[in-house]
């Protein structure tokens, strides 16, 4: 019992690192020190990163490529079929250490239900060496081959990516296909790699791992031709380079061979030109016969592709979730938020909607990639539309305290802030903590869904339109935060005891308003907060969040009124069996 809580406890340590294919002919399989067969070592998951070339490859920067597996053991390749390896953090927790008895069917030894994802759409995996939030985010694994023996041979000209493993690191075991056409090896073999470029949720590294290999059961006399760098294609597939790729070089020191466009990562997957499974295209003459990129199946509850004027939103309520958008992210975001349809623009935009727009155009106009998979998420003006499911109404949050009422939608400046003093809140900022934190402003105003500023004037502040201000709150999950250098203002003022409003009761949950956004507050304790002064620019990223709108209580004023605007009118209507009344702003 003792040696395998120690076992246990080591298997824990060795999970810190990150990942690597485990199987027979891997260089390093039982660490870098050559007379030891370590049962429980992670030498080979270590990521390669902002290294000089002839460190990072093949793993030289560890020794990894002075200690090579027994002789007479390869990786074999079946042609035309298919070859196993195991995808985990340490030896240990494969079947290649301890008789097997740490594995699961999960990289880490553990158990997750199949459809693992974070708490939060945008969230990372609690596994965040895994480098994802879900399975779509998974950015695929390759491996590469040079028929060359020696392995000091062996260059980016003749190693070729010649099989793409998509939506991996996932599953522990993984298997890769083979091309019909591989010739076989030398007879001391070839050297392959094992390849993988994270996604996102942490520093981009990238992976290149040793083993020897070798063809079997082929007899063709086809030759691979020489590689080529990859190019990003996300954007426009006619770039993708045709015929045999190189591995991607990148992020390191020296020796990087791709240049992605901002913001774009390059992945072993469509972004780069490689297609999911075998690579048929890789040898001589048969360079021209890429096939096309592979149609990808759309997420369940798919409506349609609509266009979106953005004047107003098609819908209207984004949610800040992070580099990495899927339709699953964003349905995850929009569900949890009560909404009924979810909509993916531009590739990376996530908006929130309870009814579909009218404006249906043909289904291939929505072709842009989404920046977490090789799914589409709509286009330019453009929003993929899926159905949550929901049908239940929303729950209305509390409204603000009696001693502050919204203002409106404001232009933000930013330098100078409209509103100068920067609150930084304990914790994620709602209405709640952002009005308890100014207390004593006069104003107070979110912005950017995560941030928190006071002041003493509006002078000079122009009001925008009530749908710019369309972000949620990252800290509580059914109201509004302003939107980009947008702000979402209230006063501080006494409410006069013989203030009065009228209602009407609405027979429907829906809020009758001819605009969609509303704020309001839910009742939560304050955090601790400290005002500092700031002009620094917003920041765009955040968690994702839920949904809604802006509420506001009709009162008179007795001090500081806001500066004059465009006129906006507050209509208070009620929710059948809600204990509060709801507000919405509309323009005149």
């Amino acid at each position: 019992m003792l040696l395998q809580a120690a076992v246990v406890a080591a298997l824990a340590t060795g999970a810190t690192a990150h990942v690597a294919a485990w199987a027979k002919g891997m260089y390093c399989k039982g660490g870098n020190n050559a007379s030891v067969d370590n049962q429980n070592t992670n030498t080979a998951v270590v990521p390669l990163y902002n290294l000089p070339f002839e460190d990072f490859w093949m793993q030289h920067d560890r020794g990894c490529d002075k200690v090579p597996p027994p002789s007479g053991e390869f990786l074999d390749l079946p042609a035309g079929g298919k070859f196993k390896v195991e995808l985990a953090h340490n030896r240990g927790q494969t079947t290649l250490s301890f008789g097997g008895q740490y594995v699961s069917d999960w990289l880490d030894g553990q158990q997750h239900p199949e459809d693992w994802r974070g708490e939060n759409a945008g969230d990372c995996l609690s596994d965040g060496i895994m480098h994802a939030q879900n399975f779509q985010t998974t950015s695929g694994t390759a491996f590469a081959i040079s028929y060359n023996s020696d392995i000091s041979k062996v260059t980016l000209d003749n190693l070729v990516v010649f099989t793409v493993t998509p939506n991996s690191p996932w599953k522990r075991e993984t298997y890769y296909d083979v091309p019909a056409d591989m010739p076989p090896c030398p007879a001391g073999g070839c050297y392959c790699a094992w390849l993988w470029v994270p996604l996102g949720c942490g520093i981009q590294n990238i992976y290149m791992q040793n083993f020897r290999c070798r063809v079997t059961g082929s007899t063709s006399t086809k030759q691979v031709g020489v590689a080529k760098p990859p190019v990003y294609c996300a954007d426009d597939q006619s770039k993708c380079v045709k015929g045999p790729k190189q591995i991607v070089v990148w992020h390191q020191q020296t020796g990087n061979n791709v240049d992605p466009q901002t913001g774009g990562i390059p992945v072993y997957n469509g972004k780069m030109g490689y297609n999911p499974g075998a690579q048929t295209d890789i040898f001589v003459g048969d360079e021209d016969k890429t096939p096309p990129p592979a149609v990808i199946k759309k997420a369940n509850n798919y409506v349609g592709c609509y266009a979106d004027s953005g004047n107003p939103r098609t819908f209207p309520v984004v949610n800040q979730i992070g580099e990495s958008m899927t339709p699953e992210i964003c349905l995850q975001a929009c569900t949890k938020n009560g909404y009924k349809y979810a909509g993916i623009e531009d590739g990376r935009e996530c908006w929130c909607g309870q009814t579909v727009p009218s404006t249906q155009v043909e289904d291939s106009h929505c072709s842009k990639m989404c920046t977490g998979s090789v799914q589409t998420c709509g286009g330019p003006s453009l929003m993929e539309i899926y159905s949550t499911g929901v049908t239940a109404p929303l729950p209305l949050p509390p409204l603000p305290p009696a001693s502050w009422n919204p203002v409106g939608c404001f232009f933000d400046p930013v330098n100078p802030r409209a509103l100068p003093d920067r609150q930084e809140i304990s914790g994620r900022v709602s209405v709640a903590n952002c009005l308890a934190a100014c207390s004593g402003s006069a104003y107070a105003g979110l912005e950017n869904g995560q941030e928190c500023y006071c002041g003493t004037s509006l002078d000079g502040v122009q009001q925008a339109p009530n749908t710019d201000c369309n972000m949620l709150c990252v800290g509580d999950s059914r109201v509004l935060c302003g939107g980009s250098a947008r702000l979402n203002i209230y006063s501080h003022v006494p409410v006069s005891s013989s203030s009065t409003s009228t209602s009407s009761i609405s027979s429907t949950s829906s809020i009758k308003s001819s605009t969609a956004a509303t704020s309001s507050t839910k009742s939560t304790s304050t955090s601790t907060s400290s005002s500092t002064k700031s002009s620094s620019s917003s920041s765009s990223s955040s968690k994702p969040t839920s949904t809604l709108t802006t509420s506001t209580k009709s009162s008179s004023t007795t001090s500081t009124k806001p500066p004059a605007a465009t006129p906006t009118t507050f209509t208070m209507v009620s929710v059948q069996q809600s204990p509060c009344p709801w507000f919405t702003l509309s323009d005149n």
